[in-house]
């Protein structure tokens, strides 16, 4: 027969809206100060640890900012590993503002563009399990690039890789991944404090008609853009 449920629902954070769905609750004041109690404690967990990523959710930023400066990127994605944030541009349909299109093509485009940016996330992955820090693929009529570096705060300075550390195939690619990455290639006693160790990854999708120095160019480029200019 049918079991009566009850739900309980909040908005954490713009976007973002958590929704509790449950039985046999009476509905009275002690049992709402719990749920109430679960709330904040989501609320708290999520913004200490995704704040960056909810930053990037409502960040201004779009790829019209960008196609001047860096022509042929479709769409990037900078991860800081360190600290565990997102920056990304909201995605936009390859089509030029002049052009009129129906909301079809513009949700098919902008879909198309998705499918290639969960793609190129996988082969990056890939690679960066075999032990490959930087990566470049043409995949149809894109190109997907992948970057993943350390820098020395306080002033950015790169560190150099000098080893090629493969994963366990047993263990997944998590913060404890980075974690135990970062301390296979720069051991502790080389550096008076770790957390002055950042740790960053950079997809970027571009157009399959860019050259590679093209695509470096431009991710160096976009790399002084986010990182090194201030906002």
């Amino acid at each position: 027969g049918y079991t009566p449920h009850w739900v309980y629902i909040s908005e954490i954070v713009e976007s973002m809206t958590l929704i509790i769905i449950g039985q046999d609750l009476k509905g009275n004041n002690e049992e709402k100060e719990c749920l109430k109690n679960i709330e904040e404690q989501i609320k708290s967990q999520i913004l200490e640890n995704y704040y960056g990523y909810i930053l990037s959710l409502e960040n201004s930023y779009t790829m019209i900012s960008f196609i001047d400066k860096l022509p042929g990127l479709v769409h990037f994605i900078l991860v800081d590993r360190t600290y565990n944030r997102v920056l990304a541009p909201r995605i936009s349909p390859l089509i030029g503002h002049k052009l009129k299109t129906g909301a079809t093509v513009i949700a098919e485009q902008t879909n198309h563009i998705k499918s290639r940016l969960w793609d190129m996330f996988y082969q990056s992955q890939t690679f960066l399990a075999k032990g490959y820090y930087e990566m470049i693929m043409k995949s149809g009529q894109f190109q997907y690039s992948f970057k993943l570096w350390f820098e020395q705060e306080p002033n950015g300075q790169p560190l150099t890789i000098k080893e090629q550390v493969s994963k366990d195939p047993k263990k997944p690619i998590n913060r404890s991944f980075y974690k135990e990455l970062q301390n296979r290639l720069f051991p502790q006693s080389k550096f008076e404090n770790r957390k002055k160790i950042r740790c960053y990854e950079l997809y970027c999708l571009y157009l399959g008609i860019l050259s590679s120095k093209d695509i470096q160019r431009n991710n160096q480029q976009l790399i002084e853009l986010l990182l090194r200019q201030p906002n």
